[in-house]
């Protein structure tokens, strides 16, 4: 029987990711979580900092839990969930990635079109309803992923524009193949989303550049992590 502490933590963790999911559905789709499967959550930046402080109030919850409680499995859970919260904080605030990184939102759109693809290609028609409900969503969601960035890095811009492209060529792959087994029309949903793509590439484009090496992360930062990664 677990001992209160590895007790206290798992509610800890599993109200974490429950409200995570709520406020990233596509993320628990991606886990393999079907009822998640239609819905794709907002991408304001009130979103992303309403993350960030549930992580800091997570983090320390499970932080102030006594270390010398947990052995095993349970200390090996209890420091890689410390981990993923500590690095998920550092890419919020520190470093802030939502903001400076395009490709964090277009790579978050196409992904949660790919991933449904590529666990059901044997099955498309399964998640079709999905699929076609996720193409509705996403112009919302790469309009509101624009007016997050401040000051991107003008390397992440770039490659953000290839991005881009890719998702379009992957919705013109994916058209003829959604359409032969969705009951819906889904041709102007796949329209509508290659024009999100493409205007998304566009605002980010438009945006005031940050510095040419806003990538780096300094030694600080790429000291914590690999603590942080290797515990």
């Amino acid at each position: 029987m677990k001992t209160s502490a590895p007790a206290a933590f798992e509610a800890i963790a599993k109200a974490h990711l429950a409200e995570s999911w709520e406020r990233y559905p596509e993320r628990a789709s991606a886990l393999g979580l079907a009822d998640f499967n239609s819905r794709l959550g907002k991408n304001s930046p009130d979103v992303h900092r309403e993350e960030a402080a549930a992580d800091a109030a997570t983090l320390a919850k499970v932080e102030a839990l006594p270390g010398s409680a947990f052995s095993g499995d349970d200390w090996l859970d209890r420091r890689a969930f410390l981990s993923e919260l500590r690095t998920s904080r550092l890419f919020a605030t520190t470093l802030p990635r939502w903001q400076d990184n395009p490709q964090v939102h277009c790579d978050a759109a196409v992904s949660s079109i790919f991933d449904l693809v590529s666990r059901h290609t044997s099955n498309l028609a399964s998640v079709a309803p999905a699929i076609n409900e996720r193409l509705r969503l996403l112009p919302s969601f790469l309009k509101e992923g624009g007016r997050c960035l401040n000051r991107p890095i003008p390397l992440w811009t770039a490659l953000a524009s290839q991005s881009c492209s890719g998702a379009i060529e992957f919705l013109d792959g994916l058209a003829p193949e959604l359409e032969r087994v969705s009951k819906s029309r889904t041709a102007p949903l796949i329209a509508g989303t290659k024009q999100a793509f493409a205007d998304y590439a566009k605002a980010a484009s438009r945006k005031a550049p940050g510095k040419k090496s806003g990538f780096a992360i300094g030694t600080d930062a790429f000291e914590f992590l690999i603590r942080e990664r290797l515990g």
